[in-house]
């Protein structure tokens, strides 16, 4: 990261941009400097923060340039003027207040110096923008360590009496001062030469503070309780205006309610919840409110600062505190004052999240029926609607999150509920359209499309979406369901369960196998129990509304429950040719709508898994047209590779476990094949290992009647679909847990060029992979690897590339079909290879026990004939 990499100056203003090398190091300082803008302060600087692009942000700041106190001091040398003793002490206590305030959010300022303090023409003390880059939590580190925070702040005490002393003396403190010139630990004397400032309180603070001993040194909230500051801000308090004048009253008043609301920030902040409930029951609010009235009346210079502090107490105040912000509501006009400051008084552009994160914080905590009414009442909603244009993303988030809040009404989940009571007038008055347009179209960011979608779920309940954005908040809410944070995957399957209400919202509530994520859901173990809740409430929801496809899945769910298990008489009462034709129905009618009766679809197929299991099925009826097998691929062949699950492929399994060697054979048509290479480039492990298991056992057996160097029909299949490139990809892989994946697609590609030259550009590779499967534990593969790598053997080509090492292994396994495909390896590469190559075939071959099954007479008859065979070309080459 580069800080910075660019900076300008205004009048007002200075702007630093801010570049990193990934978006993800950017986020995180961007949520830093969010962390202080939204820090306000009467005695600290502003700070705003623009995202500019993904790796880059603008951090703009008051400028301090023109009247810092370094210029000051130099002014008055200009002058020979000192400064007044009282001015001094009033900026102690200033600069007190600012780092009790900063040091109690377990920040430090980090760059407290007289370039970085400026002094107001009203004549109070500023400090510079916090650095981010001196504070622990903001550098990666989780834990906070305690002393060195405590380091800091006292670093931080320490500069700002450096700082004192310059304006005390209109000279720097020298940095060189010798060791035994500092204060002595007993006799507390003091050393540092004052020539302008006398003996005296204020001299006495300087002291302490610039004492290089630390456990000598207070920090903030032990100078902040010194008896001499104290008494300075009481004097505040009661301080008068020196004229009638309309001017100076405002100003007088300005600055006795900053005195007030820096004192109350710096009481209130990191205080207990209780600490914090008895300050709201000393009527903060009602003085809050009335401060907020008295800023209305104000200039933009008088006011907006004070509206701003006002905004950062409330939100304090009240943040996890539901006992204050009740009482704010229904005891104070708070409530009502801010709805108008940020309805009318505030421009849109000048509305932050300090004050949008006030309203919320009622919206939130004031969640009753009762109390949701009173806001909805003086109109709240209508009042801040406007706001979700802000172009302040967290302005825009935390309106939409206020309206959302005041629009969930609690009611029996079970019971259809009425139109939402405030749906009329929110379409009237605007609050529905801007919730559409300004928040869910047109959001600065996901979270408000998100939120402004769970809104007008809730409005919406029972009733149709319009068509226009139906498909967009069902699938915003279906998002927001899969969210990690239970609140929001709790608001938003409440949300569209209000929808379920409504019949019109099913179709495309059910797109996108909803059901199998619905599923997927409930079988999670560590689902939060309301959540949980709600989702089976919403199922229950879809069957009592009763639509024909609903009707349905309760029939296919009752059958699955009765089967799943392994009960004897489980099958009493099912017919399972019923069953199955109305599984080869909804699985029809999946085919013509996948996004609609996915669902429907799924359960047919988990039905038919446990009939395939239980031998409960006719596989060769269910092969002819219309049934099972046939319906089930012309389904493969409609759905998208992205909305399959392995509760679609796993079936193929189940399929291959109970088909003959005939049927399987009967399988190699090319209406079973390409339905499925379309899904190749699906993203779930386990449907492209069935897949592809799949392919083997179908792809890779041959006929018995197949004659020597016969080529694989379905070589040019799989080259018209493409699906050569999707196989390489998968068996190039090296993100898959289980690498059966890899060889089985290996033993693909490699049995569709039997007989043929393989393309140069992958041949190797897949050979390589050949014996690597040679060598697997898998019977199946091992005995997939021999048949393959004899057919590619038969292509004269290719013949020298297959190394004959792989024969050993072969020809020395217990299994039969293993040991046969070995031997017909070694004729193939007898009769094929080179000269070199026979030569290799002879010498890798176990003789011995070649010659053991030529000599056997068991059943094995096609075995004996093939070990005679091979010794009888051993022979002939010897």
């Amino acid at each position: 990261m580069e800080i910075p990499a660019n900076s300008t100056t205004q009048d007002l203003v200075s702007i630093e941009t801010y570049n990193f090398d990934t978006e993800e190091e950017k986020k995180k300082f961007l949520g830093i400097f969010e962390v202080l803008e939204h820090l306000s302060f009467p005695f600290l600087a502003l700070l705003n923060v623009k995202s500019e692009d993904d790796k880059t942000f603008c951090v703009k700041y008051e400028n301090l340039s023109g009247n810092t106190v370094e210029q000051f001091i130099q002014k008055q040398i200009e002058q020979k003027e000192a400064i007044d003793e009282q001015k001094l002490l009033d900026f102690a206590c200033q600069g007190t207040l600012t780092l009790a305030f900063l040091h109690k959010h377990k920040l430090i300022h980090g760059q407290i110096s007289s370039q970085n303090l400026s002094i107001t023409e009203d004549g109070i003390l500023r400090f510079g923008h916090v650095d981010f880059r001196g504070n622990q939590q903001f550098q990666g580190v989780k834990e906070n360590n305690e002393q060195e925070l405590k380091n800091l702040q006292s670093e931080d005490m320490n500069n700002f009496g450096k700082v004192l002393y310059s304006l005390s003396e209109l000279e720097y403190l020298q940095n060189d001062l010798k060791e035994n010139q500092q204060t002595d630990q007993s006799t507390l004397s003091d050393p540092i030469c004052f020539a302008r400032l006398p003996n005296g309180p204020l001299r006495e603070i300087i002291v302490q503070l610039l004492n290089k001993n630390e456990d000598y040194r207070p920090n903030a909230l032990q100078q902040l309780v010194q008896t001499e500051i104290q008494e300075r801000i009481n004097i505040w308090n009661q301080s008068q205006p020196n004229s009638q004048s309309p001017t100076e009253i405002a100003q007088s008043q300005f600055s006795n309610y900053r005195s007030y609301l820096a004192q109350l920030l710096v009481e209130i902040t990191d205080a207990s919840i209780q600490d914090r409930l008895e300050i709201v029951k000393r009527e903060e609010f009602v003085e809050l409110a009335n401060i907020l009235k008295w800023a209305r009346d104000q200039n933009k210079e008088l006011s907006r600062p004070i509206q701003e502090w006002v905004c950062e107490v409330v939100q304090d105040l009240i943040n996890e505190n539901k006992q204050a912000a009740v009482i704010g509501l229904e005891q104070t006009e708070i409530v009502q004052q801010l709805y108008k400051l940020l309805g009318s008084d505030l421009e849109l552009e000048e509305v932050k999240l300090v004050h949008a994160n006030a309203l919320k914080f009622f919206t939130y905590y004031c969640n009753s029926k009762k109390h949701k009414q009173l806001m909805h009442d003086i109109g709240l909603e209508k009042a801040v609607a406007r706001n979700i244009k802000s172009q302040c993303r967290s302005v825009s988030e935390r309106t939409v999150i206020s309206i959302a809040n005041l629009l969930i009404v609690e009611h029996n989940i079970c019971m259809k509920p009425d139109q939402h009571p405030c749906f009329d007038q929110f379409t009237k008055n605007g609050i529905v359209n801007a919730l559409i347009n300004d928040g869910l179209l047109n959001g600065k960011s996901e979270k408000t499309k998100e939120v402004s979608a769970n809104g007008l779920g809730w409005i919406y309940r029972s009733k149709p979406l319009p068509d226009g954005i139906k498909a967009i908040i069902i699938n915003q809410l279906k998002q927001g369901m899969k969210n990690e944070d239970s609140i929001i995957n709790w608001n938003n399957s409440s949300a569209l369960a209000c929808l379920v209400w409504s019949e019109a919202n099913h179709a495309e509530i059910l797109k996108e196998n909803f059901f199998d994520e619905i599923i997927r859901i409930v079988l999670n173990p560590e689902i939060l129990p309301g959540f949980l809740f709600t989702v089976l409430k919403m199922m229950r929801i879809f069957l009592d509304v009763g639509t024909e496809q609903t009707d349905q899945m309760n029939k296919f769910e009752k059958c699955l429950k009765q089967i799943d298990g392994n009960s004897d008489n489980k099958y009493d009462n099912i017919n399972v040719n019923e069953m199955m034709s109305d599984m080869n129905n909804a699985i029809r009618e999946g085919n013509n709508n996948v996004d609609d009766n996915g669902g429907l679809v799924l359960v047919a197929i988990q039905i038919a898994q446990w009939f395939l299991k239980d031998k409960k099925l006719d596989i060769q009826q269910e092969l002819e047209e219309g049934r099972f097998i046939d319906e089930l691929f012309k389904f493969y062949s409609f759905i998208q590779s992205d909305q399959t699950t392995d509760g679609h492929t796993f079936v193929l399994l189940h399929l291959l476990n109970v088909m003959t060697r005939e049927q399987k054979l009967k399988m190699k048509q090319e209406k079973y094949i390409t339905p499925l290479i379309h899904l190749l480039d699906c993203i779930e492990e386990d449907c492209l290992a069935q897949i592809s298991l799949f392919f083997a056992d179908i792809i890779i057996p041959i006929d018995q009647s197949d004659e020597i160097q016969q080529q694989n029909q379905f070589r040019s299949v799989f080259e018209r679909n493409e699906a050569l490139p999707q196989l390489l990809k998968i068996m190039k892989s090296e993100y898959f847990e289980r690498n059966n994946i890899n060889l089985y697609a290996a033993a693909i590609i490699g049995s569709i060029y039997k007989a043929s030259k393989m393309p140069d550009e992958f041949r190797r590779i897949v050979i390589q992979y050949l014996k690597l499967a040679a060598q697997n534990e898998d019977q199946k593969i091992s005995g997939y690897s021999a048949l393959i790598l004899v057919g590619l053997a038969e292509c004269v080509d290719i013949v020298a590339e297959i190394i004959p090492h792989t024969l050993q292994k072969y020809i020395s396994e217990d299994e039969y079909q293993p040991i046969d495909q070995g031997m017909m390896l070694a004729l193939n590469l007898i009769q094929y290879g080179t000269a070199e190559t026979k030569m290799k075939v002879i010498e890798g071959i176990p003789k011995e026990r070649v010659v053991n099954f030529a000599e056997r007479q068991d059943d094995q008859h096609e075995l004996n004939q093939t070990a005679r065979l091979l010794i009888e070309w051993i022979q002939f080459i010897s």
